[in-house]
């Protein structure tokens, strides 16, 4: 038979980490939006063994009160006209490919899937939040060949990255596994199973796999949560044969100061001493590749050409609330700009600094290109403490649909800050919108490109009801795993940071129809050359380096060390930079230095919400918020690391190492109409599931001032 066009999708996934061995399915669906026939919106994981059925409050935990975790479902579909395949979106058909399907006339008998978690965290280079000025993000810290400064700067004598030694001990890779056939049971990426890959037509078992865990190297681990860090997830199959990949378990370690190769000193294990970059600590997020071969029952097979990746990162504790710019408007801002996705959208140089690349005759959908955004303005209230003005104000960006009239709503453009450097908005805070915290360099978020120039046709009145272009199912997928996720503020944020805008981390040649778009610009794995004697992954992915290949492990490398203490710190915060200068600094008079809290990822990592326990006790209407995170440990005082006032600290554990321990214990946000026996209204987003007790600062609606004075409560 002629190459049937056969891709993976999503082409990248997301898994998130728990303290249950059970899990949820990752949702299928867009974060916050309407969906055909149902009540619920968008964004809601889905119960295993379903299609898209999604989960009620009662599936977030298991029985004995632990959080699940969430698994990404691979699936496989067929682009029945290869001549079409190299256009976005593709304006064929498809079918899903399962065990069973029929291919080129060949009957499917199985399906053999490969993947390869590991993580880099510990031999990537820091987060540089001090960046050259005009820098408006962390990558320009790679800019003309430089580097950051690496993470366990000395360990085993050296700041070279690919030393032997950095890559053995500081480098957890589990190597790959292979799945097959259907519901196949649980293979774990730890040492109860051994390495493998498919080559010949079986499953080659690789015994001289060098695989890398923290316990191999070091004789004695610290564990806050009373877990180590020894695995990086598992795998299994449906009942289809379709990949199921699940997350890890959500834990940390620390090894001890007198074991750190480059040190003399003797003590306890490293201490957590900022929010990203921890020397000394191991977390078991994950990412890698996804392959998959077909097997045809006669006995013939045929390898996927291009893999797809999945990422395994921190929990959804807010799945259905939409964040203002998601990953999916980073990544397709990105492609737009740079590969020439849409010539009909953008067809100019990658960054001119203004909006000329973008061709005004193309009119985005109002229902897809449009309404998100305002959508995700709405659904904020949920997760921050917006004050009544701007509650109203917000609900009425929320009834807007297709047929409204653009003028009624100019008064929206000049609130939209400007993506551009040269129209100088970045350390523009209040009334500017979104009213969150910037990148690295950058004062305020601001809308991707494409965003902006989407608003801005809008306000036009240059726009379409519909989508003229639909995407097929596995497009859909592409789409809608990552609009559920983080994109801007990059700092470095929760599930993918700045590495998503380089254009040297994807696959530029993806008008190949057996590649597509969205793919990365992944390494070529040969596991027959792996040996024992010295690490199979090296270096890898290094932002604009156009020479470098994505290897495992090097997706959540330039995350926080451990992910806990970035998540924890970010609630509220003084912008950095601050215009006008640092309030701490009484030299500095100025004005325009800001003394406003702002949000740093007010969807991914809620602030503030409305417990279900509370509504039903105030009788449906909307009661008092808390901070998600609370309890004891969180309420607010003067620190000794330059947090200087109190009420910057609001909404978190004042000692970091208390959110490694009870990071499972938060609630989670979701619709009124997906809580079991709910009955009031279903449009409101309500923690629940949390195990967390009352006892907290009290929530003061937005402005609220650093200089603020506390209330505590519970």
């Amino acid at each position: 038979m002629s190459n049937p066009v056969i891709r993976i999708h999503p082409a990248i996934g997301l898994a998130r980490v728990g303290n249950s061995t059970d899990y949820y399915l990752a949702p299928e669906s867009s974060a916050g939006l309407n969906q055909p026939g149902s009540a619920v919106t968008g964004g809601l994981p889905i119960r295993p063994g379903t299609e898209n059925t999604p989960i009620s409050d009662g599936d977030l935990r298991d029985g004995a009160g632990a959080l699940k975790r969430q698994a990404q479902r691979f699936r496989l579909y067929l682009y029945n006209d290869p001549t079409l395949a190299g256009q976005y979106p593709y304006t064929g058909t498809v079918q899903e490919v399962l065990i069973g399907s029929s291919v080129g006339g060949k009957t499917v008998k199985d399906i053999v899937w490969t993947v390869h978690l590991a993580n880099k965290k510990s031999n990537c280079w820091i987060l540089q939040e001090s960046v050259a000025p005009g820098s408006f993000s962390s990558m320009s810290a790679y800019d003309n060949g430089a580097l950051p400064p690496l993470r366990n700067l000395n360990y085993a004598g050296t700041s070279d990255p690919a030393d032997p030694q950095r890559l053995t001990d500081l480098v957890i890779d589990a190597g790959p596994r292979v799945i097959r056939g259907a519901s196949a049971e649980r293979i774990k990426f730890d040492k109860s199973s051994a390495p493998s890959f498919f080559s010949g037509g079986k499953v080659q078992p690789l015994p001289n796999y060098p695989t890398s865990y923290p316990g191999d190297h070091f004789s004695r681990l610290y564990n806050p949560s009373g877990v180590v860090v020894s695995q990086l997830g598992a795998i299994e199959t449906d009942a289809q044969g379709r990949l199921i990949v699940i997350g890890g378990e959500g834990t940390a370690s620390a090894w001890f100061k007198d074991e750190n190769r480059d040190s003399r000193s003797h003590g306890g294990p490293f201490p957590l001493t900022d929010d990203v970059n921890n020397d000394g600590w191991f977390d078991d997020t994950a990412d890698g590749p996804v392959n998959a071969v077909l097997i045809f029952s006669d006995g013939s097979e045929l390898a996927i050409p291009g893999s797809a990746w999945l990422v395994s990162t921190d929990p959804a504790y807010a799945p259905q609330i939409r964040n203002v710019v998601s990953l999916w408007d980073e990544v397709y801002d990105t492609w737009v700009r740079n590969f020439g996705l849409d010539p009909a959208l953008y067809s100019g140089p990658p960054d001119p600094g203004n909006a000329s690349g973008f061709n005004t005759a193309f009119k985005p959908s109002f229902s897809d290109d449009i309404f998100p955004i305002f959508r995700s303005a709405h659904l904020q209230m949920f997760t921050t403490g917006l004050n009544q003005v701007a509650i109203g104000s917000h609900a009425r960006l929320d009834n807007l649909d297709a047929s409204s009239n653009p003028a009624s709503f100019l008064n929206v453009k000049s609130f939209i800050r400007s993506p551009y450097p040269s129209d100088n908005q970045f350390q523009t805070g209040s009334p500017m919108m979104p009213l969150a915290l910037g990148d690295t360099g950058a004062a305020f978020l601001t809308l991707t490109q494409t965003q902006y120039f989407f608003l801005n046709q809008w306000f036009a009145n240059r726009y379409t009801a519909t989508p003229d272009k639909p995407l097929t199912a596995g497009e859909l997928l592409d789409r809608d795993a990552l609009t559920n996720c983080l994109g801007g503020r990059f700092s470095p944020g929760i599930d993918l940071t700045f590495i998503v805008r380089d254009p040297v981390f994807y696959d530029s040649n993806w008008k190949d129809p057996s590649i597509g778009p969205f793919r990365l610009n992944a390494a070529v794995l040969d596991y027959s050359k792996a040996v024992q004697a010295k690490p199979f992954l090296g270096v890898g992915y290094i932002p604009e380096r156009s020479g470098s290949r994505v290897e495992p492990g090097d997706l959540c490398k330039f995350m926080a060390l451990p992910w806990h203490t970035d998540y924890n710190s970010c609630a509220t915060h003084l912008p950095s930079p601050n215009p006008g200068g640092s309030i701490s600094n009484t030299s500095q008079t100025g004005d325009g230095r800001n003394t406003t809290l702002f949000w740093s990822w007010p969807a991914q990592r809620p602030v503030s919400v409305y417990s279900w326990p509370d509504l039903k006790a105030n009788n449906g209407k909307l009661p008092t918020q808390r901070y998600s995170v609370r309890g004891e440990g969180t309420r607010a005082t003067a620190t000794s690391d330059g947090a200087v006032y109190p009420a910057q600290n609001v909404g978190r554990f004042q000692i970091r190492e208390d959110m490694v321990k009870q990071w499972q214990n938060i609630g989670v946000v979701i619709q009124g109409a997906a809580i079991d026996g709910y009955s009031f209204d279903q449009s409101l987003y309500l923690e629940v599931a949390s195990l967390m007790s009352d006892i907290s600062d009290t929530v003061v609606p937005w402005p609220n001032q650093v200089t603020d004075t506390l209330t505590p409560t519970g």
